[in-house]
């Protein structure tokens, strides 16, 4: 009987936005399935999805002082920002 053994021992990578606003600080999980691939090979997720998974809106981070918004690739418990969110861009977002 043959053996099959795996060629690669991939990391279990994870994610997470961290949110900075003037009074506090918030910490959000990101599920697998919101990754997306580019075509470049950069890795996104949308900022909107994570936040309505977790009943928060635009409008909110707006009320709280929004000050900073990172995108982390967590690979073996080392954390990476991999995206700087221009904080500018989201809140003239919430402008209707």
């Amino acid at each position: 009987m043959r053996e099959t053994k795996p060629t690669h021992n991939y990391p279990s990578n994870k994610y997470k936005y961290v949110i900075e606003c003037k009074s506090m600080q918030i910490t959000l999980t990101v599920d697998n399935n919101d990754i997306i691939h580019n075509a470049d090979g950069d890795i996104d997720c949308p900022l909107e999805t994570v936040l309505r998974k977790n009943n928060f809106t635009l409008y909110e981070l707006k009320k709280w002082g929004l000050v900073n918004i990172q995108f982390i690739e967590i690979i073996n418990e080392e954390e990476t920002i991999t995206n700087q969110i221009d904080c500018e861009t989201v809140l003239q977002s919430t402008q209707f």
